[in-house]
């Protein structure tokens, strides 16, 4: 079976079916459980494993349905688990009419039965599906045809909901998904009319049917399961109107009442129904069906009584599928069963976004049997998350704005009863939805259980000193007598046994400082593993292949990797193999390698044949490591004949006679690519180049870069600003992962499918999602907006100068509008931080011009973290009305990943954690006007679009008006509504131009720097074209130096 990819809800338990004897001369399944449940999601899904491995039977039960779309989920989960031996299925009106509920029945199991047929025509499948096939395949339940109407009042059917045919429309878009001869089983409706013709008329439907046919209506039918078998044996499960039961205990109260107890969804308690104000659906439509059953819960004839167990929408509304989890694992399938469930749940997830906005649909009718199957096997029910509280509820059968409303007595015994009769109903009113849904999507559609976990401790955040250990106290493994999770107060940090973890996730919600991760892999990336640092720590899987004479270019988040796979390609670190406590040696590693370029690679390296450089990520660490003037540096490392082509190309005439503790940030970028750039050597990587460079130098640096390349050498770069890596690079390997947790290396791809499979978020040669959401960038440039902006402006600021030092600002008068950005392009030193500042009031301008007196949040381009405290503390101090607002929590701080570092020290934090921090304050201050300095900075690409999108998400809705400096290409041209161009001298003599439109800036912004972009037509980024390239002529003969194409 397929591999259920990373992130996703899986088993691995297995199962293994035998048959036992009931001594009825029927065979019944039994399952032998040899394991627990486990997760493979960031959201930890879990199921807790049975302290002993011992025999479980199936438990038998009824599903009394009107088969719509959650319906049908619920049907094919009781079919798919081997904890559930559904006897009948009996079928009543409800969220269609019979006829259609009927045809929807023998839909779904002819589908099963194809599920059945293809996976064993396709290989035999192995381990835990196997056995859920042969499940599916043996349970054979009774079909029988019940209600067509309530038992008072007229029918109302869910086809708003469910759609005409109640399958979303299946029917009318594929009239021959239902199996062929399906019509002869509507004799069901006249059992006068069944014989032996019938029953095997439905025998043509698939070549192993999947069920029997029952002669009797549904109500009889119910009576006669019961009677025939052991009393409190058989669980009747309503998931529609409860029509078909009241019928039956009506006929024959003490032969219903031999029903071990019945469940049913319906009915709102404490939350607003979804029929009408006060009602659910299910009990909306037959409420008298439903005080009957309420009323046998409290009758003083025990043999009359019944258990009943609710479960309203206040539960099932807990449990949810998200629409891009069910698309990512479910879709890819490709199995008949997974591509009924598209198109099924395709149906409801388009309604549920297009009329309410949602992304998930409600998990009503299956978490039933998600109940049932915990209500029957396990022992505490409120240790699995389930809460259950007996009650006191009644029903109105005939108010015209109440029918149906549940109506529930929370008063203490002592006091007056309420009129009528009392019941004693069990109301479920709370699930652990991760936990369902882990059973579901193993048991419906047989994810496999090929996996491998990762157990992560942060060493940062775990504290035994400061806590209980409560991650140990909780381990259900633990309290099984076995050490899978060791710490003490005196232990610097907990120890998580990855053999022993069953994925249950309890640790990681119990731990105070959120220090613990489980992730779940398929187990083929075990096999795969290239290097881990230690126990409980980062992993990485494969490794980017070079190749000589071109450019190879690493795309990925930040803690993804990048840096680890440069030092073993650069034979810095050993590859470990995973083995960090026993260390293979090279012979190991080399046959590891076998039959891979990396083979040729790794012996090269052993030999000394090759010689590697890094360019090191962090340059501003540079002065600590290295004294002296830079032209005296220069020369020492010289060992090629280009040094002064080096020193003209990256600009360092004027910086040689300076220390290198004097350099900024951009000249010491530049001094670093220069010093590896005159060294000789076979491999040349560049860890993130562009950092602290402007657009030019950005492109200069890649020149220089390429400049390297001979058919020997190899070229590895490490970059996050998307533009310039397309530039860059001839192929890109993608890396993927959770950051500081693992990170796997893609293949190689063409350059522009690599970074489209980075921003697409999913890569296509492994069929993996990766991202839930894809990036994409569609520029605002239109007339109609152009045209709005004029008739919307309102700031002007005035023509004005400002000298400092031997450097002059000239600022050429400009105006602005609310809900617009404004970007300002120009190299380093032509003063925008300076700009930024006269506008903000910071500085004032040589002479005496007005600057207009407005609020103004400013983001520096340099953060120093010199609050003390957590990022909570800044927060409530600094931002503390936007902090505690519902929105900019949903559009600032949730999408820059500010939780799980709000209770860090800023002090402590990371320059990419600081910029996020520094993008929330500032934009958290009420301001007319918002002046962000190099957004980008520390950032990597994921996180540089997202921040951009807040960006620009935020100023539209605040309607406000945003200047921002960005030298990142696709980043300022996402963000602009238009620019301000920057002419003149570095650090001499600049002038900022009035603010032009994206196009008319951006193409006299190019001209300048003689290079040419188009877009790319699938997700609209922007893209440098090949210097001299056919379409690079085109442009710069049209003069269309940025040109959007349609």
């Amino acid at each position: 079976m397929r591999d259920l990819l990373n992130a996703i809800v899986l088993t691995t338990s297995v199962y293994k079916s035998t048959q036992a004897d009931d001594g009825d001369g029927t065979f019944r399944h039994v399952a032998h459980r040899n394991g627990g449940l486990q997760n493979a999601s960031p959201g930890a899904h879990r199921l807790i494993p049975e302290a002993t491995n011992k025999m479980t039977k199936a438990s038998p039960c009824i599903i009394d349905c009107d088969p719509g779309i959650d319906d049908t989920l619920a049907i094919l989960h009781a079919m798919g688990s081997p904890k559930v031996d559904v006897k009948a299925i009996t079928l009543t009106y409800g969220n269609t009419n019979i006829n259609n509920v009927t045809k929807n029945l023998f839909t779904i199991l002819h589908v099963l039965g194809k599920e059945v047929n293809a996976e064993r025509l396709a290989s035999l499948p192995k381990g835990p599906n196997r056995d859920r096939l042969e499940h599916i395949r043996t349970k054979k339940p009774v079909i029988s045809v019940g209600a067509t109407k309530p038992l008072v009042a007229e029918v109302n059917y869910g086809e708003d909901f469910h759609g005409p045919d109640g399958l979303g429309k299946m029917h009318m878009n594929d009239p021959d998904l239902a199996p062929t001869d399906w019509a002869e089983c509507l004799g069901l409706l006249n059992p006068e009319g069944l014989g032996k013709e019938l029953d095997e008329a439905a025998g043509k439907m698939h070549s192993e049917r999947l069920y029997t046919l029952s002669k009797k209506l549904a109500h009889d039918e119910i009576l006669n399961q019961l009677a025939e078998a052991e009393p409190k044996t058989i669980t009747l499960i309503a998931l529609g109107p409860m029509t078909n039961l009241a019928l039956a205990y009506e006929k024959d109260p003490i032969t219903f009442a031999r029903c071990k107890q019945v469940i049913s969804m319906g009915g709102c308690i404490d939350i607003p129904g979804n029929v009408s104000p006060t009602s659910e659906f299910n009990y909306h439509a037959c409420p008298h069906s439903v005080h009957k059953m309420l009323q046998a819960t409290a009758t003083k004839d025990a043999e009359r009584a019944i258990t009943l167990y609710i479960l309203p929408t206040d539960v099932t509304h807990q449990v949810s599928l998200e629409s891009t989890t069910f698309r990512k694992y479910v879709t890819p399938l490709e199995t008949p069963l997974s591509k009924f469930s598209t198109l099924l749940m395709g149906f409801l997830f388009d309604l549920l976004a297009e009329r309410l906005h949602y992304t998930a649909m409600n998990l009503h009718d299956p978490l039933c049997i998600g109940f049932f199957i915990d209500l029957e096997h396990e022992s505490d029910l409120a240790q699995v998350g389930w809460r259950i509280e007996e009650r006191d509820i009644r029903i109105e059968t005939e108010g015209h704005l109440t029918r149906g409303m549940l109506v529930s007595d929370r008063r203490k015994r002592s006091t007056k009863a309420a009129p009528g009769a009392p019941s004693r109903a069990q109301a479920v009113l709370k699930a652990d939805p991760q936990r369902y849904i882990t059973s579901m999507f193993y048991d419906i559609w047989g994810m496999s259980d090929d996996l491998t976990r990762i157990a992560i401790v942060n060493s940062d955040k775990c504290k035994p000193k400061k806590c209980r250990q409560e991650c140990k106290k909780s381990c259900p493994v633990v309290k099984m007598g076995k050490m899978c999770i060791e710490v003490s107060p005196a232990s610097k940090i907990a120890f998580i046994s990855e053999d022993l973890c069953i994925g249950c996730g309890i640790c990681v919600k119990r731990c105070p400082f959120g220090a613990i991760h489980i992730i779940n892999l398929p187990t083929n990336l075990e096999k795969e593993v290239t290097h881990r640092y230690s126990a409980n720590s980062f992993k990485l899987h494969r490794l980017p292949v070079p190749r000589p004479g071109q450019v190879l270019g690493l795309v990925g988040t930040n803690g993804i990797g990048k840096s680890t796979a440069l030092k073993i390609l650069a034979g810095k670190l050993k590859p470990n193999l995973g083995r960090f406590d026993n260390a293979p040696d090279w012979q190991d590693i080399l046959k590891h390698f076998r039959g891979s370029e990396l083979q040729n690679y790794f012996t090269k390296i052993l030999e000394d044949n090759l010689k590697a450089i890094i360019k090191p990520q962090y340059v501003d660490h540079l002065p600590k490591a290295v004294s002296g003037k830079v032209g005296d540096l220069l020369e020492a490392k010289q060992e090629l004949e280009n040094r002064q082509q080096m020193i003209d190309h990256l600009d360092l005439k004027e910086i040689l006679m300076r220390e290198v503790g004097q350099l900024s940030g951009g000249e010491l970028q530049r001094f670093a690519i220069s010093i590896v750039c005159i060294q000789k050597a076979d491999i040349y990587m560049f860890d993130e180049p562009s950092s602290y460079l402007d657009v030019k130098q950005r492109l200069n640096a890649a020149k220089t870069i390429r400049s390297l390349l001979k058919p020997t050498c190899f070229v590895i770069v490490v970059e996050h600003d998307l533009s310039v890596l397309d530039y860059l690079s001839d192929f890109i390997c993608v890396l993927y992962g959770v950051p500081s947790v693992y990170g796997v290396v893609t293949l190689p791809f063409s350059v522009r499918e690599g970074i489209n499979i980075f921003l697409d978020g999913k890569v296509p040669t492994e069929n993996l999602r990766f991202r839930e959401e894809s990036l994409t960038f569609r520029l605002a440039e239109t007339a109609d907006e152009l045209q709005d902006m004029q008739n919307h402006r309102r700031y002007k600021y005035p023509e004005m100068s400002k000298t400092m030092g031997d450097f002059k600002l000239n600022v050429k008068p400009g105006q602005f509008t609310d809900s617009e950005i404004i970007v300002m392009l120009g190299e380093n030193g032509t003063g925008k931080t300076t700009f930024i500042r006269l506008l903000a009031g910071i500085l004032k301008p040589d002479g005496d011009q007005h600057v207009p007196e407005l609020n103004v949040s400013y983001k520096p381009q340099k953060i120093a973290p010199k609050f003390q405290g957590t990022v909570r503390m800044l927060f409530l101090k600094k931002i503390k009305a936007a902090f505690m607002h519902p929105q900019f929590n949903t559009d600032v701080l949730k999408p820059l990943q500010t939780e799980p570092i709000i209770d860090q020290e800023v002090g402590n934090l990371s320059g990419g954690e600081l910029q996020r921090v520094a993008i929330c304050l500032a934009l958290g201050c009420p301001a007319d006007i918002y002046l962000i300095d190099e957004p980008s900075a520390y950032l990597d690409s994921e996180q540089r679009i997202i921040a951009a999108k807040v960006i620009k998400r935020f100023i539209l809705h605040a309607k406000k008006t945003a200047f921002i400096v960005e030298h990142d290409f696709i980043m300022a041209t996402y963000l602009a509504d238009r620019v301000v161009v920057y002419d003149g001298t570095p650090s001499v003599e600049a002038t900022a131009n009035s603010p032009q439109s994206l196009l008319t800036g951006m193409n006299k912004f190019l001209s300048s720097l003689e290079i040419t972009f188009r877009r790319d037509p699938t997700n609209y980024r922007p893209r440098i074209n090949k210097m001299d390239s056919v379409k690079d002529k085109e442009q710069k003969a049209s003069g269309n130096y940025f040109f959007l194409e349609d």
